[in-house]
């Protein structure tokens, strides 16, 4: 008797060494109260800061302006200080390791790598799985709005050395899949470099995948590029709990991981070396 397609077991995920991920985030967006919020946030400072005990809160400007027939009034212009509780397991002098952003309705969960100590995505999972009911106990929350997984790919010497033309060069081409083959005669890509497309994915309610390929000037490492890929997806009512949403979250990296093997070349993973689980 044949074996059924449909019942055959999936060839095993290749698994990189050395891949170039820089940052991976896991943010959950609910409905919470304001007041609750602010009652509530000295208690969980305390139980937050057990394990992320470097709290710098991040500070945004913004600049709200009404506008009238789609022109903005300048006159109405109104600075608002957004701030945003951050903590972290180091401060941001050396580099956050872990951080935990908590501002109203949403919980956030950073992990930091790098090709020396290429962290996995289950390590991420651990740490949201275990603050994300401390969150919806202490918050009181109920209603999920939409669950988000963002991986930062981080493109220099470091990441992709056999890519790399000392003092400036990165060969792209030879990288990516996407966003590099310009029309038209050129040296390079050179600075300021950023390119975007979103997609819905279909599969589950509101689901988009959004990739980004653009300049890094952060980096310590001259030149450098980021590629981001991030899955949002909306919460359905039948996934809304904690269970729920770390299914969501699984979801979320599978998609991640399917477009990985596609935007990155084969010559660019073979560098990543790679490994089969």
């Amino acid at each position: 008797m044949s074996e059924n397609p449909s019942e055959t077991t999936p060839p095993p995920r290749r698994v990189y060494e050395r891949p170039p991920i820089f940052q991976r985030i896991a943010t959950v967006f609910a409905d919470v109260n304001q007041d609750v919020h602010e009652a509530q946030f000295e208690e969980w400072r305390l139980q937050v800061e057990t394990e992320f005990p470097h709290y710098e809160p991040l500070e945004e400007w913004l600049l709200n302006v009404h506008e009238k027939e789609g022109i903005p009034l300048w006159d109405t212009m109104q600075p608002e200080l957004k701030i945003t509780p951050r903590f972290s397991k180091k401060p941001k002098s050396e580099n956050f390791d872990w951080s935990l952003r908590c501002p109203p309705g949403k919980l956030q969960i950073n992990m930091h790598s790098n090709p020396d100590n290429p962290r996995r995505y289950r390590e991420l999972e651990s740490s949201f799985s275990e603050w994300l009911p401390r969150w919806l106990g202490r918050f009181e929350v109920k209603n999920f709005k939409k669950v988000s997984l963002r991986y930062i790919n981080r493109l220099n010497a470091l990441t992709i050395p056999n890519f790399t033309v000392p003092p400036d060069q990165l060969l792209l081409d030879q990288v990516l899949n996407v966003f590099v083959r310009i029309p038209g005669e050129h040296e390079s890509l050179i600075p300021p470099y950023d390119c975007r497309a979103t997609l819905l994915l279909g599969g589950k309610k509101g689901a988009t995948f959004e990739i980004r390929v653009y300049s890094d000037p952060d980096a310590t490492t001259q030149p450098s590029v980021r590629v981001d890929f991030v899955v949002t997806v909306m919460v359905s009512p039948e996934e809304s709990s904690a269970a729920g949403i770390l299914k969501l979250m699984e979801w979320c990296h599978e998609r991640i991981l399917d477009r990985f093997e596609l935007v990155f070349t084969e010559a660019a993973r073979e560098s990543f070396v790679p490994t089969t689980t």
